[in-house]
């Protein structure tokens, strides 16, 4: 039986009585189950999950690169406005966005945790830089 054939077969057993139907399907398994697949996508194809990195989850908070401009103008305000040192800045900025954007926010947050300690960055700066990270965060 072609797949044509076998389809309109189906068909006609769906339109049956739900009894007649459950004593057909006994019988013959539902036809028209198979999934036709195109052989040039059956290589590239990925269905296989991510790969967990570094024992983390599957997806990540991380810097939501859309809003790259407003983060970095947000955190140059408030290096300002609450007296940071210039001079060490534009470096901690930049380690600071990069970590958070191919890392994670949690590793972004360690690091400026770990400049306040060593004495690089002000402790009036450490609560607004965190809470800055976190609202402009993305899971990807």
């Amino acid at each position: 039986m072609n797949g044509k054939a076998s389809c309109k077969v189906r068909i006609f057993i769906q339109n049956l009585d739900a009894r007649v139907r459950g004593l057909i399907y006994i019988v013959a398994p539902p036809m028209c189950t198979y999934r036709k697949v195109n052989r040039m996508n059956r290589r590239t194809r990925r269905n296989f999950p991510r790969e967990n990195r570094n024992g983390r989850g599957k997806y990540d908070r991380m810097l939501d690169m859309g809003r790259m401009n407003s983060f970095t103008y947000y955190a140059d305000q408030i290096n300002r406005e609450l007296g940071g040192d210039n001079n060490a800045w534009n470096s901690i900025l930049a380690s600071m966005i990069a970590k958070a954007s191919r890392m994670g926010i949690e590793e972004a947050q360690a690091f400026i945790v770990e400049k306040v300690k060593t004495g690089e960055l002000r402790k009036e700066v450490e609560e607004p830089l965190l809470q800055l990270l976190n609202r402009y965060s993305k899971v990807r």
